[in-house]
Order: C-alpha cells, then structure tokens, then sequence
C-alpha cells in the first residue's frame, strides 16, 4: 500500500521542478537566438513533469474516495450464545 506522504511529497517536488522547468523555458524562448532543440527538450520534460503529477494526483484521489473499511465482526458468543462457531 502507498504511504500518502510519500506521494505528497513526491507531488511537492514535482511541482518544484515544474516551476523551475517553466522558468527556463520562459528564458530559453527570450534569448536573441533561441535554439529550437533545447526549447523541445525543455517542453518534452515539462509535459512529462505536468503529466506525473496528474498521476500521482489521480492515485491520491482514489484513495480519498475509497470506501471505508468493514467493520471487525463480532466476538464468537458476544451476541447469541447459541450460534454456531463456523458461519
């Protein structure tokens, strides 16, 4: 099972490095003279970020809608004491 901090911090750093990639994409496209294939490589690795955090979003919100254990039966006896042992 997932530990739900571990994710959350993983989404964190995502998000760190989401906003670091868009910076310097930001500065790659203002320079005189751009170069097409680091502005590619830049955009490939932004959506890559963008899309691993949608994932990792998705697996948290499933967790949050998951429904709720069952309850633990009951003590053998707790409730009739002429039921049988094996339901």
């Amino acid at each position: 099972m997932y530990n739900l901090n571990k994710i959350r911090g993983h989404i964190k750093m995502l998000e760190f490095e989401q906003m670091k990639l868009t910076r310097y994409l930001k500065e790659q496209q203002g320079e005189v003279v751009p170069n097409p294939r680091r502005i590619a490589d830049i955009e490939r690795a932004l959506a890559r970020v963008t899309k691993n955090i949608e994932a990792y979003k998705s697996r948290i919100a499933a967790f949050e809608v998951a429904p709720a254990p069952t309850p633990p039966r009951p003590a053998i006896g707790s409730d009739d004491p002429d039921r049988p042992l094996i339901q």
